[in-house]
């Protein structure tokens, strides 16, 4: 049963709006007061009755024009001076020192709706010296005037001033800080929603650049060693018959680069770098290239500097290397290549080019290879350019950022 009255009774006077719950306290409390005045100043004084009435009607309807009628603070401000002059004529009409109980609830709307403590201050400080100048003048002429009792009563009352603004303001603020939390909090529910959505989105897009990633290398890896094993094998049977021990040695050797083969696309679904952990760069990058050139019986010089890059950047010159050279062979018809990795200033640089049939290098069509090539030297914010011309060959240039890169 409590555990549904937490979830239910309480959560819904939550999300009521607190203002106009505190409105309907005060007039309730307003009503119940007027009431009370009204049969004690019967029981006192009847002849004023009529009038007594007619003030604490007036003071009623104000009170609820005030709550429900008008929205402009200015306006408001004056009713309130109209509230203080009414309960200072019942005060007047009465002599009761009960009318301060009035204070208090008008007080209680006013100190909710004023926007600073300034003016709440002000406005207390107003009422309760009305108030007890009010009373002075009204008791001051009784004949069984008391000057040690009125002392008494006004300490008393003023007490009451002073409780009344401090407990109901700092309820007031509790509530505030109180709201202020609830609605931080439930920005930062809904933020970390968003993020949460963010970072289901990011995992998805992750995984999508992996699978093109280990695509890629199985295209680059692959490709390259199929290459090599047509090339040897299509060497092998025009020597077959002229020179079976030739043959037999390309075929041996198209049989390596399948074992290759095989084990490059065992790597690439393993994420592996592609070379032992224990082979630098450049002796990686020159057993491709030895490998490439004996098994394809091209010509290629190179010149490699001795660095240590990160691991995507490897795995883009890598990668590079192998396409260039296999495209050169295949599509290219080229005999000999020129192959270059060098550290200029804040850049590394890569250049690869071919003395293949070459194309017009306005319509260069870009393969599965090149784009992805492309793609990633973009993710490093770095500068791709290839160039082609009939008859003169193709070039690959590659430059990247090395701020993690250094010499060895």
């Amino acid at each position: 049963m409590k555990k549904w009255f937490n979830k239910t009774f309480l959560k819904r006077f939550a999300n009521k709006s607190f203002y106009v719950s505190m409105r309907k306290m005060i007039l309730v409390s307003l009503v119940v007061i007027l009431v009370i005045l009204a049969i004690m100043q019967f029981k006192i004084n009847s002849s004023s009755m009529l009038m007594f009435l007619m003030v604490e009607l007036l003071l009623l309807c104000s009170n609820i024009v005030k709550f429900y009628l008008l929205q402009n603070s200015k306006i408001k401000v004056t009713l309130y001076v109209l509230d203080s002059m009414l309960i200072l004529l019942l005060l007047a009409l009465s002599g009761s020192s009960y009318i301060i109980t009035l204070y208090v609830i008008i007080l209680s709307e006013y100190y909710y709706s004023a926007n600073n403590n300034h003016s709440k201050c002000i406005m207390g400080l107003i009422c309760y010296a009305s108030y007890v100048l009010c009373f002075i003048l009204v008791n001051s002429s009784q004949p069984t005037f008391d000057t040690s009792f009125l002392v008494s009563q006004m300490l008393n009352d003023g007490i009451v001033f002073v409780l009344h603004f401090a407990i109901y303001n700092m309820a007031v603020g509790l509530y505030r800080r109180n709201k202020i939390i609830e609605k931080n909090l439930s920005e930062l529910e809904d933020s970390n929603a968003k993020l949460k959505n963010a970072y289901e989105k990011l995992e998805e897009v992750t995984v999508l650049e992996e699978r093109n990633r280990i695509s890629k290398e199985i295209h680059d890896n692959a490709g390259h060693s199929i290459t090599t094993i047509i090339a040897q094998t299509e060497a092998a049977k025009l020597l077959i018959d002229k020179n079976p021990a030739e043959a037999k040695e390309k075929i041996t050797y198209a049989n390596l680069h399948a074992k290759n083969a095989l084990q490059e696309l065992r790597d690439s679904v393993h994420n592996l770098a592609g070379r032992t952990a224990n082979q630098t760069l450049h002796a990686y990058l020159v057993s491709i290239i030895t490998t490439f050139s004996s098994s394809c019986g091209v010509n290629i010089r190179y010149d490699i500097d001795d660095l240590e890059v990160d691991f995507r950047i490897e795995r883009l010159i890598v990668s590079a290397l192998k396409e260039g050279l296999s495209n050169g062979y295949r599509h290219g018809k080229s005999t000999a290549f020129y192959y270059e990795l060098k550290k200029e200033n804040d850049k590394l640089c890569m250049l690869l080019s071919d003395n293949g049939i070459g194309t017009n290098g306005e319509i260069i069509k870009e393969g599965f290879g090149l784009t992805k090539m492309r793609q990633e030297v973009n993710a490093l914010k770095g500068v791709i350019t290839i160039s082609s011309d009939v008859g003169e060959g193709f070039e690959i240039k590659i430059e990247l950022p090395i701020e993690k890169t250094n010499n060895v």
